[in-house]
């Protein structure tokens, strides 16, 4: 999913790999069906949320039957709540790029600083409510668990494409 660390860990296993190419974020099956002939070796990185909509599509694509014949698939889980507080970080930065006031990120900067001085100061909850009501947009974080839910179990349902983890 995004913001669980694929854009550090796919460039470095790109890096351990000798001439691999990264390919970031394909969206479209086509992609896939003519990876074969790359000529080099690929690390693909995809984000769920692309696919979400055709989950056997994606497991397709993990098995191999698309045109791309992965030797290894790595699924990356973090935490749905960091993701969810990492999401509200980079909503804020595209909030400042398109234009936010000063007085909207200076509100915003306060509440990040407050909760950094003393953790109890937000919930995760509040902080949502607070980032829509300054940057004047509605958010569903009920929508962001349910995508970890089907993540996970999209996980669970193919999990014998994905090495065995640690925690």
């Amino acid at each position: 999913m995004h913001k669980s660390g694929t854009a550090i860990v796919s460039p470095v296993i790109q890096s351990s790999i000798a001439g691999a190419r990264l390919c970031i974020e394909p969206m479209h099956v086509g992609f896939f069906e003519n990876c074969d002939k790359a000529g080099v070796p690929l690390v693909v990185k995809i984000l769920y949320e692309h696919w979400m909509q055709r989950p056997s599509l994606l497991a397709g694509i993990v098995r191999g039957e698309a045109g791309f014949h992965p030797d290894k698939a790595v699924a990356l889980v973090r935490d749905p709540r960091d993701g969810l507080i990492s999401e509200l970080m980079h909503g804020a930065y595209e909030r400042i790029v398109e234009g936010a006031g000063r007085g909207q990120v200076d509100e915003w900067v306060g509440i990040v600083r407050a909760k950094e001085a003393n953790p109890d100061s937000h919930s995760p909850i509040g902080l949502i409510g607070a980032f829509g009501r300054i940057f004047k947009v509605e958010s569903n974080p009920d929508a962001f668990f349910e995508a970890f839910e089907t993540y996970s179990a999209w996980i669970d349902e193919n999990r014998d494409r994905f090495p065995a983890s640690g925690a």
